[in-house]
C-alpha cells in the first residue's frame, strides 16, 4: 500500500518514521512518504497512494477533491484523512479523536479557549462541543488581542496555530493562576516555549507528539484494520 502525507514545507514532519515503524512491527507491506506539494500537484498525488495524511495548509482546501465525506469530516469542516472505499476516495478527521483521547482524563474541563483557526483548531472545537466544553476561540482573524483577557474564565488551553514550531514563540506570554490542562499540537522542539512556561507554573500538559500518535493510530486503523500501539511508539519518536 502507498501511503503518505501530504502538506507545503513539512520536512520536519514525524509521520514517516511513525507509520513504517508500525507497519515494520505488523510485517505489513507498504511505504509511507513525505509529499511537499504545490497546490496544483494535489491531484496527481491523490490519485497514486491509496492512502493520505493531509497536513497544514490542506486540511480544508483539499475537501473539494474528495469524492465523499465522513459524517464528522462535513460537521468540521477539515480533513487530516484520506482512505479509499470501493474505489472512491474518503475524507476523514483523525485530530478529533486523538484531542478527546487527551482530553477524556481531565474531567474538570468546563471551558477551553483555542488558539487558531484552520484545520486543527475546527477538529478541536468539535471534539470539545461533543464533550459538552464550551470553547472560547481566539486567532488573528478573531479577538486576537483580547485572549489574555479571558484567562480566569478557563481550564483547558489549545495551541493550534504554528506559533512555537522550532522553538519560536508562543500563543500566549502568561497563564492562569489556576489549575488549566495545556495541549500544544506543535511538536517540534517536543517542549514548545507554551509547554515550558505551564511546566514552570505547574499546569498539567499534553504534547504535540501525543496527538501526532493517537491522530496517526486512527488514520492507521483506516488503512490496515488494526489499532497500533502508542507506547511503543512514542519511545520510539522521542528517540528522533
Amino acid at each position: 500500500m502507498k501511503l503518505g502525507i501530504l502538506g507545503k514545507n513539512i520536512a520536519h514532519s514525524l509521520s514517516p518514521f511513525l507509520h513504517n515503524f508500525w507497519m515494520q512491527h505488523h510485517a505489513l507491506r507498504g511505504t509511507y512518504e513525505l509529499v511537499d506539494e504545490d497546490i496544483e500537484h494535489i491531484k496527481p498525488a491523490l490519485e497514486i497512494h491509496q492512502g493520505l495524511n493531509i497536513t497544514s495548509p490542506y486540511k480544508e482546501v483539499i475537501i473539494p477533491y474528495m469524492d465523499t465525506l465522513t459524517v464528522l469530516a462535513q460537521e468540521i469542516g477539515a480533513i487530516n484523512t484520506i482512505y479509499r472505499l470501493e474505489g472512491k476516495l474518503v475524507g476523514d478527521n483523525t485530530d478529533y479523536f486523538a484531542l478527546k483521547e487527551m482530553l477524556i482524563n481531565f474531567p474538570q474541563a468546563t471551558k477551553a479557549m483555542v488558539l487558531g483557526n484552520g484545520g486543527a483548531a475546527k477538529a478541536a472545537i468539535v471534539a470539545l462541543k461533543h464533550l459538552a466544553i464550551e470553547a472560547a476561540v481566539y486567532s488573528r482573524q478573531q479577538a486576537w488581542e483580547n485572549r489574555h483577557n479571558h484567562l480566569a474564565d478557563i481550564n483547558v488551553i489549545i495551541n493550534a496555530t504554528p506559533l512555537g514550531l522550532s522553538g519560536h514563540g508562543s500563543p500566549l506570554t502568561a497563564l492562569p493562576t489556576h489549575q488549566c490542562l495545556i495541549i500544544d499540537m506543535v511538536y517540534h522542539p517536543l517542549e514548545t516555549p507554551l509547554l515550558k512556561m505551564a511546566q514552570a507554573s505547574g499546569h498539567p500538559i499534553k504534547d504535540g507528539l501525543e496527538l501526532l500518535i493517537r491522530q496517526g493510530q486512527h488514520s492507521f486503523y483506516r488503512w490496515w484494520g488494526m489499532l497500533p500501539d502508542y507506547e511503543s511508539a512514542r519511545k520510539f519518536l522521542t528517540c528522533k
